[in-house]
């Protein structure tokens, strides 16, 4: 007896795949730093004049700073996945 093989695409390794943004671990540690930074932006703390200024300029700064990594992380995902990167380590 002999076996056919039925031809098929070539395997190759797999392929990183992009989730789309509000399915990702990122997009909602991002969120939350944001949404905790513009809190502490609008109502600052009842701590005295310098301290208040402090906590707003901080709670600007951790918002500001929390979407410009999340933007450079969804960038280099999405590039990984443009360019046809293999996956590596486990799913």
């Amino acid at each position: 007896m002999t076996a056919t093989m039925k031809a098929g695409p070539p395997a190759g390794p797999p392929v990183a795949t992009v989730k789309t943004g509000a399915r990702t671990t990122e997009f909602w540690i991002t969120l939350a730093a944001q949404v905790a930074g513009m809190f502490a932006l609008f109502t600052g703390a009842d701590v005295g004049a310098e301290a208040e200024e402090a906590v707003r300029l901080g709670g600007g700064l951790v918002a500001a700073v929390s979407a410009l990594g999340y933007a450079i992380s969804r960038g280099l995902a999405k590039k990984g996945a443009l360019t046809g990167a293999p996956v590596t380590g486990a799913i």
